[in-house]
């Protein structure tokens, strides 16, 4: 267990945005409240309290669904002088409202046991660490209380230390420039083969960011067809899968059990990407032969400790490790000139985004453009789709906007996609209003992104060393796929080259493929083709 130092405020904003999807993200905003004197600055394990509060509130609105929870946090008794130094916390879940039975109490504490990531214990099959097994281990408890129609509460008891700069009544102000904790293990994923599903731009390149942080390479699939192919035409295996559930063509689910069945691969870690944290999802996510599950929006801890949990350990890209793919990324950016962030854009805040970005803010302003150019129509073709009664093509078209939204920090427009999804998926008469609102949001984040100024700067191309064994199947494949976006003049031909420069650097080739990234920034597609060709003549002939 981790004994650190972290800022409580910035523990309840990430649960806030993590049970967003699943409370009601306005309700999430609103549901924590700090009483006078609990301290702001604590030690203890800050990933293990966020757990266990994500599983206690998603258990608690599995059992009661509507009504308003609470999470209100008091000070049962603290002690600032040394040698204990010290503060007793109580979290309480309420609901004022609905009010419960005995038995139903007592079922949000079976759920809460039972609830957590899957984490592997020797075998195949996937075993859960319940929730009280993670109180267990920060020496809290928890308790629970009821009175049919007067409401519940629900309760976490635990110690935390005092940090020496600690003041009490300021745990309500939130604190930029957060330093994430990154979970124990992660040498065990340097140098990992991973296969990311996932068609939205904007979650292909943050994802892929932060799986070469940590040593990874990574190859992109966008559907769940082309997943599957990846793994059938591959000469090697991939250590592991990440599985974006709401896909177009072929959704994971369906990709999965493809994989599992139709290619006999029973024993390739396949953790699925979702934004529903409750349990009717998870269950749906391991019977179709899914082995983990990690939420969207992206909690980058989350996404490293699913894959330390499951990817068998590796041999690393030799003279490297993930804190050394940084080095090299942040010498390489120090000749390009950082961009100008403004001090705000209307509907987003930076500084989530920021830290969901890992803290780079060229990578940022790359997603916010990319944002505005994947979703300069959606708000016209969800509306068209309504129209229609397609109500289907409208919850995909919604779905993939609100984790992007989610992962730059634009959390009305991520609340307003998300509610818009759940009427949508209930029929509900409510769905021409929440469209509108829907639109409304979108309409003024891309308006803000577009006049805040922010342009793209000139990186430096990023090739590979050459290293690794050429997978020639699956360069062809590669190619084929980029030809075919070349010839059609589609902007994300931009995205897909990267890999390639991946695989192809280091072999002879890199000044021709420098000049294949320049020639895509310029969008010269035709000159890109032709320098493709050539590559290709050189390397794969």
């Amino acid at each position: 267990m981790q004994h650190v130092s972290f800022s409580l405020s910035d523990v309840l904003n990430d649960v806030s945005r993590q049970i967003g999807p699943t409370v009601g993200n306005r309700r999430a905003e609103r549901i924590f409240a700090c009483a006078d004197g609990v301290p702001a600055d604590l030690a203890g394990d800050p990933e293990n309290l966020y757990q266990i509060l994500v599983d206690l509130i998603a258990s608690a609105f599995e059992c009661v669904g509507s009504g308003e929870l609470t999470a209100d946090i008091d000070l049962v008794h603290g002690a600032a002088i040394a040698p204990r130094r010290s503060a007793i916390l109580r979290f309480a879940v309420r609901d004022s409202n609905t009010g419960l039975t005995c038995d139903e109490a007592a079922k949000i504490l079976m759920l809460f046991a039972s609830a957590g990531p899957a984490a592997r214990n020797g075998g195949d099959a996937p075993s859960l660490v319940g929730g009280m097994e993670l109180v267990d281990r920060m020496g809290g408890s928890v308790a629970a209380s009821s009175e049919p129609g007067k409401g519940f509460a629900v309760s976490l008891t635990v110690e935390f230390g005092l940090r020496p700069e600690a003041d009490a009544g300021s745990a309500r102000q939130g604190r930029p420039g957060r330093r994430l904790k990154m979970p124990d293990g992660m040498e065990r994923i340097n140098g990992a083969h991973i296969l990311l599903a996932e068609d939205h731009p904007v979650n292909q390149n943050l994802t892929r960011e932060i799986l070469v942080q940590a040593g990874c390479t990574v190859a992109i699939a966008e559907d769940g067809l082309e997943a599957v192919s990846a793994i059938r035409d591959r000469a090697d295996r991939y250590d592991a899968v990440l599985m974006d559930v709401q896909m177009p063509n072929m959704d994971g689910f369906e990709a999965t059990r493809r994989i599992r069945n139709d290619l006999a691969v029973g024993d390739l870690p396949i953790i699925a990407m979702t934004a529903n944290v409750l349990g009717d999802e998870r269950q749906r996510c391991l019977d179709a032969g899914m082995s983990d599950y990690v939420p969207k929006p992206v909690h980058i801890p989350d996404l490293y400790a699913a894959l330390i949990r499951w990817v068998e350990p590796h041999e690393p890209i030799p003279g490297q490790t993930g804190d050394d793919v940084a080095d090299e990324d942040a010498a390489a950016l120090q000749d390009v000139a950082r961009v100008d962030l403004p001090a705000g854009i209307a509907g987003i805040d930076i500084e989530s985004g920021l830290a969901r970005a890992m803290g780079n803010e060229n990578l940022y302003v790359d997603l916010l453009i990319q944002f505005v150019k994947s979703n300069e129509t959606v708000g016209e073709d969800v509306g068209a789709a309504i129209a229609k009664g397609d109500l289907d093509r409208a919850r995909f078209l919604v779905h993939g906007l609100a984790s992007t939204a989610g992962n730059l920090g634009a959390a009305d427009l991520y609340a307003a996609a998300n509610e818009l999804e759940k009427e949508i998926v209930t029929g509900s008469d409510r769905i021409g209003d929440l469209f509108a609102a829907f639109q409304s949001h979108l309409s003024r984040v891309l308006q803000a992104i577009v006049t805040s100024g922010i342009t793209a700067r000139d990186r430096p191309v990023r090739l590979g060393k050459g290293e690794a064994p050429l997978d020639r199947e699956q360069v062809r494949r590669l190619v084929e796929s980029l030809t075919t976006t070349l010839d059609e003049q589609d902007m994300r031909a931009k995205d897909q080259v990267g890999e390639l420069l991946e695989i192809l650097g280091g072999r002879g080739q890199d000044e021709q493929l420098k000049r294949l990234e320049a020639s895509l920034e310029a969008l010269e597609f035709s000159e890109a083709r032709s320098i493709l060709a050539g590559i290709c003549e050189e390397i794969l002939d």
